[in-house]
């Protein structure tokens, strides 16, 4: 997974739905500082103070050198909606938004998971992250923050906060989670474990010939299952796999069975694309 390597400050936000403010404000940014580790959240009190939510992030952006601002949407909602904002309210978009990364994007290309959302919660649940308020969506927090503070001037509830901590920490154990499951680049390794690796990839390549030949011939809209396989063994075929034909061609999802074993589908990825979700 192909993320910038600087400072990274993993971002979510939170919006009103536009239905008391009139447009969709900011109300509540959430930023986790890697290197310090250190979240820092940027609440409106109401809606009048969104602009110094705004300027609260700008003036933490603006503390560290080069930073790389991390989000999850699948249309780069977050950073959109910021830089919209803050040329709404006169300020000028900082370079480190105007380029920041849309984890989603990149996970799409280098991860297939064995679900049918890609939405940040399903995401990171299925790798293990668990959520304070799982069953609490975006969508409620806003409807909430309008419902409460808005109407009735109501303090913004705590578990409304907690969501938006827990989206930002989910992202960043989702980043890192599929970082270690990319292929380390060869020219970073030392020789001897280069000479090695060489010597684990030819083993895994006889190992799965069978089932390279069958998918060289596989037609479209088939798939290859495999099953009673270790995670050794799906860690290996899925190496293989994408080695030969890259991640953008070949598709590999595998689930834990009962027993503890793993069963694995391997298709082409034109034609067993996961639909696209909000990214939330």
């Amino acid at each position: 997974m192909d993320v910038p390597d600087g400072p990274r400050v993993y971002v979510d936000i939170e919006t009103t739905l536009g239905h008391v403010t009139q447009e969709k404000i900011v109300w509540l940014v959430g930023a986790h500082v890697a290197p310090d580790d250190t979240t820092h959240q940027f609440l409106a009190d109401s809606p009048d103070e969104e602009e110094n939510v705004l300027q609260s992030l700008l003036d933490l952006l603006e503390e560290i050198d080069s930073p790389d601002v991390i989000h999850y949407s699948g249309s780069g909602f977050d950073a959109r909606v910021l830089e919209n904002r803050l040329r709404a309210l006169g300020h000028s978009a900082p370079e480190s938004l105007e380029s920041s990364t849309d984890a989603y994007a990149l996970l799409k290309r280098s991860v297939a998971l064995p679900i049918s959302s890609t939405k940040l919660s399903e995401v990171a649940g299925h790798i293990g992250y668990e959520f304070k308020y799982p069953n609490l969506s975006g969508l409620q927090v806003a409807a909430g923050y309008e419902s409460r503070v808005c109407r009735l001037d109501e303090p913004v509830p705590d578990r409304f906060l907690e969501y938006n901590r827990d989206d930002i920490h989910a992202l960043q154990h989702v980043v890192e989670w599929a970082e270690s499951r990319s292929p380390t680049p060869t020219d970073e390794l030392d020789p001897a474990r280069k000479r090695g690796e060489a010597g684990d990839q030819k083993h895994n390549r006889s190992r799965f010939a069978p089932v390279l030949d069958r998918y060289s011939t596989l037609r479209p809209g088939r798939a290859i299952v495999l099953s009673g396989l270790s995670k050794t063994d799906v860690d290996d075929l899925m190496s293989v796999f994408y080695r030969k034909h890259g991640p953008k061609e070949v598709l590999v999802r595998y689930s834990e069975t009962r027993d503890g074993e793993y069963k694995a589908l391997i298709a082409q990825r034109t034609v067993c694309e996961a639909r696209p979700g909000n990214g939330r």
